[in-house]
């Protein structure tokens, strides 16, 4: 009489949650170096199209007045992304990524800039 009464347990057992929380860990350990590594890949892609829009925009400058710019007209032009910065010397610079640390250089073609 006593079996009538009693309710059906459910749920998960400790050795069950136990096993799903290590599923999880390793998951995580294997993930964590991907994540990290795409911030740098981020900040990487940030700097190639700042590059890309400094050389167009150089191009159609150039096209359009059919005379050598100064870099600093050229730089006026484009649009930056916020945490990046340009140095210059002539026609071949530096963009860096401050918060990162991150730079890479580039070169304009003489007939564009001088």
């Amino acid at each position: 009489m006593n079996t009538q009464f009693r309710k059906a347990q459910s749920g998960f057992t400790l050795i069950e949650l136990v096993v799903v929380i290590v599923i999880l860990g390793i998951l995580a350990a294997t993930a964590l170096p991907k994540l990290q590594s795409l911030d740098t890949d981020a900040k990487s892609a940030v700097l190639d199209g700042a590059i890309a829009a400094i050389q167009s925009a150089a191009a159609i400058s150039y096209a359009k007045q059919k005379a050598a710019n100064t870099f600093a007209s050229i730089q006026a032009q484009v649009i930056l992304p916020t945490g990046v910065a340009i140095t210059n010397a002539a026609c071949a610079g530096e963009v860096t990524y401050t918060s990162g640390g991150i730079a890479k250089s580039f070169s304009l073609d003489g007939s564009v800039c001088n």
